[in-house]
């Protein structure tokens, strides 16, 4: 199993979990709702708990594809503010 930390602006928001082509994803609901106070538009699909196993998350499943041909990077898009890192 692999674990990614997500990011957004620095800020640790949540934890991705990935099974084969499962996953899952744990949000740290402190973080995103001072990121929310502060303004800052939260994708809401990084603001919901996925707690079983299941189908991959398309908005994380498209990144975590993007970059598969460049290891040891950083993950995400040049005009995201959210990163993934193992």
């Amino acid at each position: 199993m692999k674990i990614y930390h997500v990011y957004y602006e620095g800020v640790h928001i949540g934890e991705l979990y990935c099974e084969g082509d499962k996953q899952k994803y744990i949000v740290n609901h402190e973080n995103i709702q001072e990121l929310i106070k502060q303004g800052e538009p939260i994708n809401p699909v990084l603001m919901k708990d996925k707690e079983e196993f299941g189908e991959a998350i398309p908005y994380f499943k498209v990144r975590l594809d993007s970059n598969e041909r460049f290891r040891d990077i950083e993950i995400g898009f040049i005009t995201d503010k959210v990163r993934i890192r193992e």
